[in-house]
């Protein structure tokens, strides 16, 4: 009887260390394990350089189309790290990605010099989603400084 009581109070004391984890840590986690800071970086980066090539006058088709789909392939690798364990980061990143494969659906298929502005417009609307998103992940995830 005294053995199976030390038995219960062992396991109940083996079972309290396995409590659930504040949405701090589970949310840091998060993000060590899929990089997302990394892959956020990585999608800004990107975004910056094609915006910026969209903005030339002299402007190469199959060059933008090719910045168009390293866009694309950020935006997925970012995607396929969702869900993060704050729902409203997730809701703020889907919204954001979701826009940006938009703009660069848009960007693929551009022939011409009218095409340009549609494209940047759904690309800076996109990463305003993304961005605050990852604001969001960044707060809830206490990591020091902020996306940039």
């Amino acid at each position: 009887m005294i053995r199976r009581l030390g038995l219960v109070v062992a396991a109940g004391f083996l079972l309290a260390g396995c409590g659930t984890i504040s949405p701090q840590e589970a949310t840091r986690k998060w993000t060590d394990t899929t990089h997302f800071p990394a892959a956020f970086h990585n999608l800004k980066h990107d975004l910056d350089r094609t915006v910026l090539y969209l903005g030339r006058s002299s402007r190469d088709t199959l060059e933008m189309r090719t910045l168009c789909r390293i866009l694309s392939l950020d935006l997925h690798k970012m995607n396929d790290s969702l869900p993060s364990p704050d729902a409203q980061g997730n809701s703020l990143l889907a919204e954001g990605l979701d826009t940006l494969s938009q703009g660069t659906a848009l960007c693929a298929s551009a022939t011409g010099v009218s095409a340009v502005e549609p494209i940047r417009t759904k690309l800076r609307e996109g990463f305003g989603g993304v961005y605050f998103g990852a604001l969001r992940i960044w707060s809830v995830a206490g990591l020091k400084g902020q996306p940039h």
